[in-house]
């Protein structure tokens, strides 16, 4: 289900641009690689694509900032009209955008901690040269 964010066709929500930029990036390969990101330029293969490694970063700052999950924005309207919140469609695309959010939490949280282990195991092999 995770994997397959883009099939369900549901607008992307976000509390933070950032988020919302990188649920838009956030790819799944189930070959092996699952989750990830592409740094690089699909035109130029070897060119690194900056604007990703920037959205990359500032996720990782929102997981260090003052709140968690910063607030979502408001009002579900879809062409000027309101959703009844009764509706079981409307609740179930709540729930499935909201699950959709920790989602992308956790994920980037485990690629923060990945990326804090290697920095940490890098500076210590130099301070023990």
């Amino acid at each position: 289900q995770v994997a397959n964010f883009k099939l369900k066709k549901y607008e992307v929500e976000g509390g933070a641009d950032a988020e919302i930029e990188f649920e838009k990036r956030l790819g799944f390969n189930k070959r092996g690689t699952g989750f990830n990101i592409s740094l690089f330029d699909d035109k130029e293969p070897d060119k690194i694509d900056v604007e990703s490694l920037d959205i990359f970063f500032e996720m990782f700052e929102l997981l260090g900032g003052p709140k968690l999950l910063f607030r979502r924005r408001g009002g579900n309207e879809k062409n000027g009209e309101e959703d009844d919140e009764n509706d079981s469609r409307v609740q179930s695309e709540a729930g499935f955008r909201g699950d959709r959010r920790l989602v992308r939490l956790i994920i980037a949280r485990f690629w923060a901690k990945q990326v804090m282990e290697k920095y940490l195991d890098d500076t210590k092999e130099k301070d023990n040269s």
